[in-house]
């Protein structure tokens, strides 16, 4: 096990790598510290089948006069005592206060253990076509949740847009993530991979894996493996697209839990998406690596809201091109 203390949090992990954590954050922490006594202790993590086994207990802001004068712990991580008997430093004190830690984690109820606004990777162990480790290499999915009086069971997995080249993670991510959570959707933020480093083919699989991921831990997450939609804009309207339009193949007798369900959403919203390589200009034709889409509709195609306002950069053309499908001339 791993322990680390940043922000009031102590992370508990099974995973040996620290990216395996859910929330990167805690992964830049150079120094760890943690309160033996006077913990309030609460779990909010994972277990059970789910990839990412990432336990978060609360231990609230310090409290002086809470700890002993001889009972600290090192930023190394590694206990440290004031008292002459130094009873810290025993392996099994140590061992044992791991234990009570992850003991308390598994006796919670398993929904809600997975905090709120956590980041979880798609592939825990490394991405298909990943080039490197950086943050840009890893596809991952932030969690949020609406509140239980609200919560519908419906989950939507939000894609940024951003040509491709960024993410415009806020106003079209973490904003929409919010108005969904009003409505008592569960929503997902997907960071997908990005040029130069990758094609949008590659993003193509992470949204894919989005979706699997989200179906095959709906229990965990709250919702309705039924009931799983994508909503994208612009460049992420596109990638919803595709996800929606791409075949869904998968394998029952995969090792991997998510290769065997099925990676189309069962609804999409492509907000001001672009579709259409033809409704550019020739010249930008030639560099966009990105496929037209209009005639991939088929009668299995997910049902679809398309959304389109005059204040909008792409022309609406794109969201008819989707709408007549293979029947347009």
């Amino acid at each position: 096990c791993e322990e680390a203390y940043r922000n009031g949090k102590l992370i508990v992990s099974s995973h040996s790598q620290p990216s395996c954590c859910s929330d990167t954050r805690h992964q830049e922490s150079e120094g760890m510290l943690a309160r033996a006594q006077g913990v309030r202790a609460k779990c909010r993590g994972s277990r059970g089948q789910s990839p990412f086994l990432v336990s978060s207990v609360s231990l609230g802001p310090p409290q002086p006069g809470r700890i002993p004068n001889n009972v600290r712990f090192a930023q190394n991580g590694n206990l440290a005592s004031n008292s002459p008997t130094d009873s810290a430093k025993d392996p099994f004190f140590k061992r044992m206060f791991r234990y009570a830690i992850i003991a308390l984690c598994l006796a919670l109820p398993l929904h809600a253990e997975i905090a709120h606004d956590s980041t979880v990777l798609l592939w825990p162990k490394g991405a298909p076509q990943a080039i490197g480790d950086k943050v840009t290499d890893q596809p991952a999915l932030t969690i949020h949740f609406p509140p239980e009086d609200k919560a519908n069971g419906a989950a939507v997995i939000v894609n940024p847009g951003g040509g491709y080249q960024i993410l415009a993670s806020d106003h079209e991510g973490l904003q929409a993530a919010r108005e969904l959570n009003r409505h008592g959707i569960t929503a997902f933020v997907l960071r997908y991979r990005l040029k130069p480093d990758y094609q949008p083919a590659v993003a193509l699989l992470d949204g894919q894996r989005a979706i699997r991921h989200v179906r095959t831990h709906a229990k965990n997450y709250g919702v309705d493996p039924r009931r799983i939609g994508m909503l994208g804009f612009s460049a992420g309207g596109h990638l919803t697209a595709a996800v929606g339009t791409a075949k869904s193949e998968y394998d029952l007798r995969s090792d991997d839990p998510l290769e065997r369900v099925s990676s189309r959403p069962d609804f999409l919203v492509p907000i001001y998406p672009a579709i259409s390589k033809t409704l550019f200009p020739k010249a930008r034709q030639e560099n966009e690596t990105w496929g037209s889409l209009e005639k991939q509709v088929t009668k299995d195609t997910p049902p679809t809201f398309l959304v389109h306002a005059h204040e909008d950069g792409l022309s609406p053309n794109h969201s008819v091109y989707f709408l007549s499908g293979p029947t347009r001339k």
